[in-house]
């Protein structure tokens, strides 16, 4: 899989945002207010330049709230971008209409709050950290802590897990793993013949245990921690980055060598049969993480790495199929959910060994179907 986008990068001084991630935001909402041309990076890179000249000429401070960084464009190559604190982004949008100004500030904190939300809630699943919650409060207040910390990371994005192994989980395992961790802790407080509140403790203790294994510890409504997933998917609709793409490691086959004589041919059989169906990600994932109904229309974008041979018009259907089958695709729905398709070539290869599909989902907006129809 490949790294996702983090808009914004937590520091004790505050947060900083990537010059490449604001630009998105403010064509966000340059597009929303209408009538202003779309802001591209370079341009707004040279506009940084220009503001720590002046700074540097005038003898004053500024040029502190940027510094240099980079990031990964479309074809996966290294590009330079400013990395600026909030005093930096907020010299930057000077130049903005008062209504883009107000809407990127007002967007920014959202996700700063949000942020800042899952460093205060402490719900580590470390066993220490799990104790300690539970011995800071009454044993009357046990469940309503268990219940808290189950739909805070019930509710958490896949990404956002600490471990590697848990963001493979599903939203059921993970759960139950979380249960698991909670009874563990539990067990360890019963445990502590020491403790003055000894009865009352085992006996809450006991009680949560009981309903933690039989799955009666449930979540009622979202975390906080969604703000942060439902902000980033808003700019994934604009147009999702390479690295906000998954990666199949796997060369994109040709329509035309598929069928031959109205039956597949062994060359396609082939590729099915050993297509990395564990390399794409979960139905689950894509409904939780992303929003994704799989009911509703879907838009489909495809990058390829490909040898030259291949004509890139012809590589989109082979894959679609892996995806979207009733009966062998991963997802198991049919291929005319697929209403839109972005496609594109973003390099080429030597060998298939070296070829690659990225590709991302998400629902069309009501414009774009009402667009599809007209």
């Amino acid at each position: 899989m490949c790294k996702e986008k983090e808009i914004l990068n937590v520091t004790k001084e505050g947060f900083t945002i990537k010059s490449v991630d604001l630009v998105d935001i403010i064509n966000k909402f340059r597009k929303e207010e209408g009538g202003k041309a779309e802001l591209k990076h370079s341009d707004f890179m040279k506009k940084i330049r220009k503001e720590l000249e002046v700074l540097e000429s005038l003898g004053l401070e500024g040029q502190g709230n940027f510094s240099s960084a980079n990031y990964r464009d479309k074809q996966g190559k290294t590009r330079d971008c400013f990395e600026l604190n909030r005093d930096g982004m907020l010299q930057m949008l000077n130049s903005e209409s008062t209504y883009c100004r107000y809407k990127t500030i007002e967007y920014i904190n959202e996700l700063e709050n949000a942020l800042n939300n899952l460093t205060k809630k402490n719900y580590s699943l470390r066993m220490y950290n799990l104790t300690r919650l539970f011995l800071r409060v009454y044993p009357m207040e046990y469940e309503s802590i268990a219940k808290e910390i189950v739909e805070y990371h019930a509710n958490l994005p896949k990404k956002l897990r600490m471990d590697k192994r848990h963001k493979k989980m599903d939203k059921t395992e993970y759960k139950q793993f979380v249960r698991d961790k909670l009874v563990q802790a539990l067990e360890l407080i019963q445990e502590d013949i020491d403790n003055k509140d000894i009865v009352s403790i085992r006996l809450y203790a006991k009680e949560l245990i009981i309903k933690l294994k039989n799955g009666q510890i449930e979540t009622t409504n979202r975390s906080t921690a969604q703000i942060l997933s439902n902000r980033e998917r808003e700019l994934n609709r604009l147009n999702p980055s390479l690295k906000e793409m998954y990666c199949v490691q796997y060369h994109p086959f040709t329509w035309n060598s598929a069928i031959k004589n109205g039956r597949r041919t062994w060359a396609y059989n082939n590729w099915i049969n050993n297509f990395p169906a564990d390399e794409v990600p979960d139905r689950e994932m894509w409904e939780i993480d992303y929003g994704v109904n799989f009911n509703k229309p879907i838009k489909i974008f495809l990058r390829y790495i490909n040898m030259p041979r291949f004509d890139m018009d012809n590589l989109s259907k082979s894959f679609i199929d892996m995806l979207f089958n009733e009966y062998r695709g991963v997802y198991h729905v049919d291929d005319s959910i697929v209403h839109a398709l972005d496609e594109k070539t973003i390099g080429h290869c030597d060998n298939y060994e070296d070829g690659r599909v990225y590709f991302f989902l998400q629902n069309m907006s009501d414009e774009e179907i009402k667009n599809i129809k007209c």
